[in-house]
């Protein structure tokens, strides 16, 4: 879906930005959450890190999803 229909899905439920990070958005689909960086270098979102949405560890995910997109960027 993100391949075929990329930044067009803000306007859907489906992606939403995460805030006070301008390039890592946040899939939803049901209880699942799937933080992901927009590479615009080359146009490309980058899959970091997946996990099952419950209120307490939300703020822990995204963070391991910043270090993870910050390791990518040194390895790229």
């Amino acid at each position: 879906m993100i391949e075929i229909e990329g930044l067009n899905l803000l306007k859907t439920n489906v992606l939403k930005r995460i805030v006070g990070q301008p390039d890592l958005y946040e899939i939803k689909y049901g209880d699942y959450r799937i933080i992901t960086y927009l590479d615009s270098r080359i146009d490309t979102f980058i899959l970091l890190n997946g996990f099952r949405k419950q209120r307490m560890n939300e703020r822990r995910e995204i963070q391991g999803g910043i270090r993870l997109k910050e390791e990518y960027l040194a390895f790229s």
